[in-house]
């Protein structure tokens, strides 16, 4: 090793994290969706759509550690499909979203 050289060892994450929806509970306009995220690093944010015949929202869940939720008011009756989607301290997005139908 040459004088004055510093060797310096760096951590690369270009692993996307993961989702998986644990629980979407509807209680009449109202629409709670709970799950846990998964990552080798610190989730930034978990994204929520919810779409219902032709309302379509996206959402930003609360992020505690492993564990998300949102909740989302005024979703017409009917099928109601959720999507969720994470994005990691290093800006890697989840591949292949998480998804529930509710009847």
């Amino acid at each position: 090793r040459a004088q004055g050289v510093a060797v310096v060892a760096l951590d690369l994450d270009d692993l996307p994290p993961a989702t998986i929806i644990t629980r979407v509970a509807r209680e009449g306009a109202r629409i709670r969706v709970t799950g846990l995220s998964a990552d080798n690093t610190e989730t930034k944010k978990v994204t929520v759509t919810i779409s219902a015949g032709a309302s379509r929202r996206k959402l930003e869940a609360s992020v505690s550690g492993l564990d998300w939720s949102v909740e989302c008011d005024d979703v017409p009756s009917g099928p109601v499909q959720v999507e969720s989607v994470a994005e990691d301290l290093a800006g890697n997005l989840e591949k292949t979203p998480a998804q529930v139908r509710l009847p």
